[in-house]
């Protein structure tokens, strides 16, 4: 009962600030972009808050419990990617949108091209609706094994409590209320991911038993241990992670959004050090977890354990209302740019070139509730791994559209046929990857190969002359 109460009460003020913030006269460009109107700390928090949903919490403590130190090459390779981001991407597509008017990236790479591209932009909403799919079905997955344990509930209607949860706040306030939110939600759950392995590190005695204990069940820290081979691995592991930054378009968005390009490199020191702080405690989670916890059946369940072996009923609920954060923070984004890409670049442009502000809002929040309970469908089965699902969904948005932005930003050579075989090279790859059953991430051969054919391809076409069309 505690832990409901905690629960009920951190929900009622989330749903009571998101209350105070709707407006009624919200226009679409307000729902979909905020009117650029972020400011830096907003910013900062919403591109990266938005980012790490229950994969934090849950899916990396979990393969650090796995696979030991080496893992960390996953944390190493997105913090060194995220900040390839914030110093090359931001600033560049920040300016390019609002001079070209873009609040999509299909709108964006449009025009960059300087043409019209209606096959592009059908081929960029089948990759988004695809890959986002299994990603909020993944996040899903996380928020019924949280209520799963916490409730005497069964799994199917955790999953229904969390779409429950996550769709009014979006369909009331969208792009600005849910940057607000993830600033509050960011700081939040960064405190509890690194207060709960260091309060149980000080009640165990301090790092030494914590470290002896880990080294007594055979398992590295040690990111470089295993030799050249294992550092092959780990390359592969950074990377692999890591070049998926490039493409995500919940994140993209979120530099969009910010009202001075200026403030950039103030919301970068911001989200960078939110970033390190937070995969720094995620990482302590899972040795903390290898030391402490007996007989944990599912690795995934690390935190979710150590919250409710070591702190009292009421905080423990409080603390994993974290997870539940993050899962908003991320799953909300995620379905804002699926309803962004079905009102902007399918309704308007195929269906009602015409429609007015009040029918392109009514059509995004009716393809977020659509989006939403395709990824519930998805979910229900609970039939893969957290991480798996992430790690699918990640990688097919990196491959899809990382180098096609890098292209679109840094050469004036782009081509319909290039960014078309790009993106089709980069969403094929990953799409098959599960059946070929390779044991190397996607993103290292789908990445290259994508930015290959959009160079290949470029070379046999006349720049931005051939339309597909």
């Amino acid at each position: 009962m505690p832990e409901i109460i905690a629960i009920v009460c951190y929900f009622g003020i989330l749903f009571g600030f998101a209350k105070s913030r709707r407006r009624q006269d919200l226009t679409h460009s307000d729902f979909v972009i905020g009117n650029r109107s972020l400011n830096k700390w907003t910013t900062a928090m919403a591109a990266h808050a938005s980012d790490m949903s229950n994969w934090l919490f849950m899916a990396y403590p979990g393969m650090i419990i796995l696979r030991g130190g080496q893992h960390v090459w996953a944390a190493i390779g997105l913090v060194l990617i995220m900040w390839v981001n914030w110093v090359f991407i931001a600033p560049r597509i920040r300016v390019a949108t609002e001079r070209s008017g873009s609040v999509t990236l299909c709108g964006f790479f449009e025009n960059q091209l300087e043409a019209s591209w209606p096959s592009g932009r059908l081929m960029i909403s089948i990759a988004l609706f695809i890959f986002y799919t299994v990603y909020v079905a993944a996040i899903l997955c996380g928020v019924g094994l949280l209520l799963q344990a916490l409730f005497p509930i069964s799994y199917i209607v955790g999953v229904l409590i969390g779409i429950s949860l996550v769709l009014p706040l979006l369909l009331m306030g969208g792009y600005s209320t849910l940057a607000e939110i993830d600033l509050f939600q960011g700081l939040f759950l960064m405190g509890v991911i690194l207060f709960v392995p260091c309060f149980i590190i000080v009640q165990s005695g301090g790092l030494s038993p914590i470290l002896a204990s880990i080294a007594s069940k055979g398992i590295s820290i040690n990111i470089f241990d295993g030799g050249g081979t294992s550092l092959l691995r780990s390359l592969f592991l950074m990377l692999g992670w890591g070049l998926g930054y490039l493409g995500q378009p919940h994140i993209l968005t979120k530099f969009m959004g910010i009202k001075n390009p200026a403030d950039l490199k103030f919301s970068k020191r911001i989200g960078m050090s939110w970033q390190m702080i937070s995969l720094f405690a995620a990482t302590l989670v899972g040795f903390v977890g290898i030391a402490t916890l007996q007989n944990l059946r599912d690795p995934e369940m690390v935190f979710i354990e150590l919250v409710r072996v070591n702190f009292p009923p009421f905080v423990s609920g409080l603390f994993l209302c974290a997870i539940i954060a993050a899962i908003i923070n991320a799953m909300s984004s995620m379905l804002l740019v699926l309803s962004t890409t079905a009102s902007e670049d399918v309704y308007q442009r195929f269906f009602k070139k015409e429609a007015t502000e009040k029918q392109k809002l009514l059509f995004a929040r009716m393809a977020c509730l659509v989006s939403g309970l395709i990824g519930l469908g998805l979910a229900l089965p609970n039939f893969a791994k957290i991480n798996t699902l992430v790690e699918y969904a990640w990688s097919g948005l990196g491959a899809t559209f990382g180098p096609l932005l890098i292209v679109s930003l840094f050469s004036a050579k782009l081509t319909k046929g290039g960014a078309w075989m790009g993106m089709g090279t980069g969403a094929a790859v990953v799409f098959v990857w599960p059946l070929l059953g390779i044991d190397l991430p996607p993103l290292i051969v789908a990445f290259p190969l994508s930015l290959a054919a959009i160079y290949l391809t470029g070379q046999l076409t006349q720049p931005k002359q051939e339309d597909l069309a």
